[in-house]
């Protein structure tokens, strides 16, 4: 448990932003308390708390639900994001999607987190050197018939594309983005959402697409999203065919060259 729900106290501690809290009880009921708790504090005591419990419950999965939804909610109500990054905080979004992959509710809660940190210039650059990049685009294809879930990992995606660095990191081929992209702005407009029917599978026309923010549809063109895709060794050879220069005549000409 994330604090000792069986005793009922009250907390009177002065508040960052608007002075002084009125006294608060905290409920029994769940670990959502912590939110309400956590509103006491100071946006320090706030970032270290919170990755003090990320840490210690690294294997309890609806603690780390509940610390995503602390991030969130820090980086949708402060202004100075510093104790996030001094406290590691995107690190920790970023370990509890890899270690909780197919918890529906602990990546969605990450990718909420991950939309709202974003918003902030500096935690947007951060998540992103993390390989918070890398996580969602897994997420994206380990929940491949949930479309609710993937819909949040696009809004994920989008906020990570604010960054400029971020920008190059979904260009590596390795990122995986591209496959992403090409099946949110291409394949589903195109031909339809993904059902899976018993053991087939097919597209369906009739269900909603998912929703591109104006970010990601802006970012590539069709022919670009497809050559992105193409595997590293593939794309050196097609860039050395259209990029090696003519080759250079000597004063004698080469063995093979037309006389003529």
């Amino acid at each position: 448990m994330l604090l000792p729900l069986e005793i009922e106290h009250e907390i009177s501690m002065k508040d960052q932003d608007s002075g002084y809290e009125k006294l608060m009880t905290k409920r029994k009921d769940s670990e959502k308390d912590l939110l309400s708790w956590l509103y006491t504090l100071s946006f320090d005591k706030i970032a270290h708390t919170t990755a003090d419990h990320f840490h210690r419950y690294s294997a309890e999965s609806d603690v780390q639900e509940a610390a995503c939804e602390v991030w969130q909610e820090y980086a949708l109500k402060g202004t100075d994001m510093k104790h996030i990054l001094q406290c590691q905080g995107s690190s920790y979004i970023v370990k509890a999607m890899d270690k909780f992959r197919r918890n529906r509710r602990v990546i969605w809660r990450a990718c909420a987190a991950i939309t709202e940190m974003s918003k902030h210039p500096v935690l947007c650059a951060d998540l992103g050197k993390k390989g918070a990049i890398v996580q969602v685009v897994k997420a994206f294809h380990a929940f491949e018939y949930d479309r609710a879930l993937q819909q949040q990992v696009i809004w994920a995606l989008g906020a990570l594309s604010a960054n400029k660095t971020n920008l190059t990191r979904f260009s590596a081929y390795d990122t995986g983005v591209f496959p992403v992209l090409h099946e949110v702005l291409i394949m589903i407009p195109r031909y339809g959402t993904p059902v899976k029917t018993g053991q087939e599978q097919k597209r369906d026309r009739s269900l909603q697409a998912l929703v591109a923010p104006i970010s990601l549809r802006k970012l590539y063109t069709e022919k670009e999203i497809v050559d992105g895709m193409k595997p590293p060794l593939e794309a050196e050879e097609t860039a050395k065919v259209v990029l090696r220069p003519p080759p250079k005549k000597t004063m004698f000409g080469r063995v093979g060259d037309d006389a003529s």
